[in-house]
């Protein structure tokens, strides 16, 4: 089975995390949930909630050893999102060229902003909904 390793992406100012996003984290539990009972070994790293780099949460990544990084976006404040995940996927793609790539999230979802992040990012998938 993989190794599977989700991103909770940081970019909005982490101050304001606590008041809006404080549940997102949460949508990852659940996707590990459902990865873990398929058999899949899931790593989830929080780089919002821990204040990471985008440096740093790459290093990370890249210590789970992953087979598949999913990494989540939001609109708000889209540019320092699709800077910070555009650059988090480049480090890891440098080191680990064969790591498949989901992106989701907000920026995904909506018809307007897909094209862009999906132009940028150059994910594998793309989950929308």
């Amino acid at each position: 089975m993989a190794n599977v390793t989700l991103i909770n992406c940081r970019g909005i100012d982490p101050r304001f995390a606590a008041l809006r996003f404080h549940h997102e984290p949460a949508q990852f539990l659940g996707m590990r949930s459902l990865l873990v009972r398929a058999g899949h070994r899931v790593s989830v790293i929080d780089a919002l909630g821990n204040d990471l780099s985008a440096k740093r949460t790459a290093g990370e990544i890249l210590e789970t050893a992953p087979d598949v990084v999913g990494i989540n976006g939001y609109m708000d404040r889209w540019g320092r999102v699709l800077e910070f995940d555009t650059e988090v996927l480049a480090r890891v793609r440098e080191a680990r060229p064969d790591v498949k790539t989901v992106i989701g999230g907000s920026f995904t979802s909506h018809p307007d902003n897909r094209p862009t992040a999906i132009k940028a990012l150059d994910p594998d998938f793309a989950v929308v909904d």
